[in-house]
């Protein structure tokens, strides 16, 4: 496997840079960081990484090691020509640029991670991982958004399959982050095949050290103007919530992811 990661004094001023697009994330921009498709995330060995998605992932196992081995070396090569990757002045490896270096670092070292599914098949979660260090982990939060194809043609896109699938990255503040998690949360989503609205599942896991990983989950039912919420225990009756009382839910399940 390629070596993405250059040496410390090589990426000084990529981690400069990266420094400024989370301080600029915490001052309230929306920053979008880069699209990716699911063969890029398996080149950069995403099927490793925390909750990846299983379709892309069976995808990739059912190459061989030859097809593997080629789909990485050309996509490898076409993130390099998008200025992601660059020569690390090192034969056989790539140094990792900031756009591309926040989504691999908050994927493989979140301080916690949150999934927002919707239950009923096909339907692609919203993910986010949380950036920090020790003193402060909760700086930013990157977030993955399902996307479509851009427009145009694109045949073998098609034949690719979850390998082909879309992704945004964009790098928040935790307040946008509990925005964005509270809007999709409360809208209704799209009526099952029985004619039934599924619900919409917000899981938060954190892994400490010393501890295993841990999580929680939430059952949200939104109609666009109120939430009815259940915890993961089941015990208590649902909750029912407005916009402003659900925001503060999500505000809470990042104060927990942080501790």
């Amino acid at each position: 496997m390629t070596d993405l990661w250059p040496s410390a004094d090589a990426n000084q001023q990529r981690s400069d840079q990266a420094r400024a697009l989370i301080d600029q994330a915490s001052a309230g921009m929306s920053i979008e960081l880069v699209a990716l498709t699911g063969m890029d995330l398996c080149a950069l060995d995403g099927p490793a990484l925390l909750l990846f998605d299983q379709p892309v992932s069976d995808a990739w196992g059912r190459l061989d090691d030859k097809q593997r081995d080629q789909a990485t070396t050309l996509t490898l090569g076409g993130l390099a020509r998008r200025g992601l990757l660059s020569d690390s002045g090192t034969a056989g490896t790539h140094a990792v640029n900031p756009p591309l270096g926040l989504v691999l670092a908050a994927r493989t070292r979140p301080a916690f991670t949150v999934l927002a599914e919707v239950d009923h098949e096909g339907a692609r979660p919203m993910k986010m991982w949380a950036l920090g260090d020790e003193s402060d982990p909760l700086q930013a939060l990157v977030v993955e958004a399902p996307a479509s194809a851009p427009a145009g043609h694109y045949p073998t896109i098609r034949k690719m399959g979850a390998l082909g699938w879309f992704y945004r990255y964009l790098l928040v503040a935790p307040q946008v982050a509990t925005g964005l998690l509270t809007d999709w949360a409360i809208t209704a989503p799209p009526r099952g095949r029985r004619g039934r609205a599924p619900a919409r599942i917000l899981s938060v896991y954190w892994h400490r050290p010393g501890e295993d990983l841990r999580g929680l989950i939430v059952t949200v039912h939104g109609d666009g103007r109120t939430a009815l919420l259940s915890r993961d225990d089941r015990t208590t009756d649902p909750e029912v919530y407005d916009r402003a009382g659900l925001q503060q839910v999500m505000s809470d399940l990042f104060t927990l992811g942080r501790r």
